[in-house]
């Protein structure tokens, strides 16, 4: 019985201990946790790619565990924006950390252009 995560087929798996690498139909692969594999692999196809396929599940996912705590829609909208918050505040600590600056705003660019192995053109023209 053919498998699928959104609109994607899968032609075959590699599982290892923590992780299973899909190969579907069109050549791509993903490299997925077994967890959030079983989580959203299904018998259907569905509409969208593989990311659209975790956001959906997993939003839904979070939407039904915080029914389970009485949260009414406008609660639940909060919490997600704080979500959201939160998982760019520590993005941002974390590249700052790689910069060895207190906060991302003190990242020079010059630090960035090093770190990516590009030189600006200096000979622009700035007319």
């Amino acid at each position: 019985m053919p498998q699928f995560i959104g609109s994607k087929e899968i032609k075959k798996t590699e599982k290892e201990e923590k992780t299973i690498k899909v190969f579907f139909s069109d050549e791509e692969f993903v490299i997925l946790n077994n967890n959030l594999f079983d989580l959203i692999v299904r018998d259907k196809s569905n509409k969208g790619d593989v990311d659209d396929t975790i956001n959906y599940i997993l939003s839904l996912k979070f939407l039904l565990d915080m029914s389970d705590y009485g949260l009414n829609v406008m609660q639940s909208a909060n919490v997600s924006r704080s979500i959201e918050t939160l998982s760019n505040n520590n993005m941002q600590s974390a590249i700052a950390k790689k910069f060895d600056v207190d906060s991302h705003f003190d990242i020079k660019l010059e630090q960035i252009f090093n770190t990516i192995s590009y030189e600006p053109h200096r000979d622009i023209n700035t007319k």
